[in-house]
């Protein structure tokens, strides 16, 4: 009666709907992604991508996932499989500014289409996009699981002991650019490149 409004924090998750993001392919949903991530730190929930398409702006700077983030979607179908329609958690990278995303050691990543848009599909000289995912430093190390990607130029730049469990898509050069021998230490992952 008063106005005010109350947001459900989930026992387990705080979804980023509940802070401002809409998820129509649309809108720019990067501040309430960042909002999210920074209210899970530190916490034990996990920051929850729901269905839909969330556009992200790299001129805003990269995302920065703290110590053991786990940041999760619904997963869903190949971005641009023509038989049927988009479906699941869509993160559409926006401008060739900054890596996305930046992880620190223990982050656990899962259930996301990734795709550019915008990306030049020229496959002789196409944009140059910096990696998704990036370590803040040599020691830090993510646990990827089940991401499609989709006009992607670098998929990842590890330096030591992430772990890859299938993780697939279009990549135009490099999926995986390694930086030292302890980079796929972590067992026998799938790994498929279409």
């Amino acid at each position: 009666a008063n106005g005010n409004q109350w947001a459900l924090v989930f026992f387990d998750s705080i979804n980023v709907k509940a802070l401002g993001a809409l998820g129509d392919g649309a809108s720019d949903d990067t501040k309430p992604l960042k909002s999210a991530i920074s209210f899970s730190s530190g916490r034990s929930f996990s920051v929850l991508l729901p269905a839909g398409t969330y556009n992200i702006d790299t001129s805003q700077g990269s995302i920065e996932l703290p110590e053991s983030t786990e940041m999760r979607g619904v997963g869903g179908n190949h971005v641009r499989r023509q038989s049927v329609a988009s479906q699941g958690t869509i993160i559409n990278i926006l401008g060739v500014a900054a890596s996305p995303f930046k992880y620190s050691r223990g982050c656990y990543i899962h259930g996301l289409n990734i795709d550019y848009p915008d990306q030049d599909e020229d496959p002789t000289v196409p944009s140059i996009y910096p990696e998704t995912f990036t370590p803040v430093d040599t020691g830090a190390f993510c646990f990827f699981e089940n991401l499609i990607f989709d006009r992607t130029y670098f998929g990842f730049k590890t330096g030591g002991g992430s772990t890859f469990n299938n993780v697939h898509g279009s990549f135009y050069r490099t999926m995986i650019r390694i930086e030292d021998s302890l980079a796929l230490s972590h067992g026998n992952k799938t790994i498929l490149m279409l």
